[in-house]
């Protein structure tokens, strides 16, 4: 969670807690003559969204990242909206807990490995990764479906890895999404996946610098 001065107020991740980023930033870096921004990697992945993406210029989308405690992006009237703290969304760590194999050394393996060897598994009609991700599926719609009746975006995108997962995962998410929509506006609503893939949060810094020239 990063507010509008570049204070990074909570990154769990990184044992982070108010943190001046920005600053220490601007003090590393010296006078360069060019501004230091600092930003949350789902808002910024919301704003590539809005500028680049499959749906770009859509005035009202929501961005849902693939790991937790991220929280969520959502872009309302063209313009990036800020909450006041991030939430669980995701769910993919619990998933892949689930159904984790190990590496050849014991280890579990990194996690574009384990979601490789997942999407191969739901492909050779492993049933029991197949029920997993029709859960994961089922979850996550309840949670899109929140969303859609609190924020009313015209679309939903579906960040990182759950472009991977979508073909297992999409038709359970839909499918309870709208069963708890507020009206049938919002059961209408368009669920799609990102295809800017984990490079989103990288083209939403730039986007970022080039809409203050």
């Amino acid at each position: 969670m990063v507010d509008r001065a570049g204070v990074v107020r909570s990154a769990p991740a990184l044992a982070w807690k108010d943190i001046d980023l920005r600053g220490r930033l601007e003090r590393a870096l010296g006078d360069t003559g060019f501004p230091v921004g600092v930003d949350s990697g789902v808002m910024l992945a919301a704003l590539a969204e809005h500028r680049y993406g499959s749906h770009a210029g859509t005035s009202n989308m929501v961005y849902l990242p693939d790991h937790a405690g991220a929280g969520v992006g959502v872009v309302n009237g063209g313009v990036a909206l800020r909450s006041g703290r991030p939430a669980t969304v995701s769910g993919l760590s619990t998933l892949l807990l689930r159904t984790r194999f190990e590496a050849a050394d014991g280890l579990a393996a990194e996690r574009h490995l384990e979601v490789a060897d997942l999407v191969r598994r739901a492909r050779a009609g492993d049933q029991r990764v197949l029920a997993a991700l029709g859960e994961f599926g089922a979850w996550l719609g309840n949670t899109v479906g929140i969303l859609v009746n609190l924020f009313d975006p015209q679309t939903v995108l579906l960040g990182g890895y759950h472009a991977a997962l979508a073909p297992w995962t999409l038709p359970a998410i839909e499918r309870t999404a709208r069963s708890i929509a507020a009206t049938p506006e919002h059961a209408r609503v368009r669920l799609a996946v990102s295809a800017l893939g984990h490079e989103a949060a990288a083209l939403g810094g730039a986007a970022t610098a080039l809409n203050r020239r």
